[in-house]
C-alpha cells in the first residue's frame, strides 16, 4: 500500500469495520434475545466480542438457537 494516501486507506477500510460492528451487534442481539443453543451465553458474547470476524461466523454457523419461533 505504497502509493495510497490516508484518505483512500480509511476509504477501502472503513466499509470492512462497519460491517465488523453490524455483525457483532446483530450477533449479541441474538444471543440476548433468543439464546444460545449450546454453552454458555457469556462465552458467545466474549467470543463475538473478543475475535473479529471469527466469532460472530462461528457463533451463526454452530451456537444460534434454531427452535425460537
Amino acid at each position: 500500500m505504497e502509493g495510497l494516501e490516508t484518505a483512500q486507506i480509511i476509504a477501502l477500510v472503513f466499509p470492512l469495520v462497519l460491517l465488523h460492528i453490524s455483525l457483532a451487534v446483530y450477533c449479541i442481539k441474538k444471543i440476548r434475545h433468543e439464546g444460545v443453543a449450546n454453552l454458555h451465553a457469556v462465552f458467545w458474547l466474549v467470543l463475538v466480542v473478543g475475535s473479529m470476524v471469527l466469532g460472530p461466523i462461528i457463533f451463526l454457523a454452530v451456537g444460534r438457537r434454531r427452535d425460537v419461533s
